[in-house]
């Protein structure tokens, strides 16, 4: 019959022609690429979970955020310290030779200096991380909305989706900060 011997016939035919030697094949393959300047093959994984992905995209830059938090909290036990010993010297209690005292003084200066550097540091670079994050979740559900299906649009809304895509984002963006 026909259909039979249509599979054949293709088969036949693929049989037929030339394969070319794999070396060659990816020499020709190799030039195609970089002489036509055409993207490299990527291999497609199966989709992580939202927590890892967030955790292998900003991981680094997360842990540098709260790092220079730790400025901040170290130097916080230090101001009361040297507020102690420069009112004791003050009151007689305990006397500081003078080059001590302004030291006492230029220290606490210098404390609430780093405090401040690094507590600006950490909510600058924190808040960075939110509108980072903010963009990555608008674009994930922005993409997701796109393959969606006509029905399971009617079944969401558009409202929906653009909510998730601006106000959960947005939450999450300000909730940056926060999770150290």
């Amino acid at each position: 019959s026909e259909a039979e011997a249509a599979p054949s016939f293709f088969r036949a035919r693929r049989r037929a022609a030339p394969r070319p030697h794999r070396r060659h094949h990816r020499l020709r393959h190799h030039r195609l690429r970089h002489h036509h300047h055409l993207p490299p093959r990527h291999h497609h994984s199966p989709p992580a979970a939202p927590a890892s992905a967030a955790r292998r995209a900003f991981g680094v830059e997360w842990v540098g955020v709260g790092l220079r938090m730790l400025p901040y909290i170290g130097f916080t036990f230090v101001n009361p310290l040297l507020v102690r010993l420069l009112v004791r010297h003050i009151e007689g209690v305990a006397p500081l030779p003078t080059p001590l005292a302004f030291g006492a003084a230029a220290a606490m200066f210098c404390v609430s200096c780093t405090q401040s550097l690094a507590s600006y540091q950490f909510w600058w670079r924190g808040d960075r991380l939110g509108v980072r994050l903010q963009v990555a979740i608008g674009q994930l559900v922005f993409a997701k909305s796109l393959a969606l299906t006509p029905a399971a649009k009617g079944r969401f809304g558009v409202g929906a989706i653009v909510s998730f895509m601006q106000i959960d984002a947005k939450k999450v963006a300000q909730a940056a900060p926060f999770v150290h």
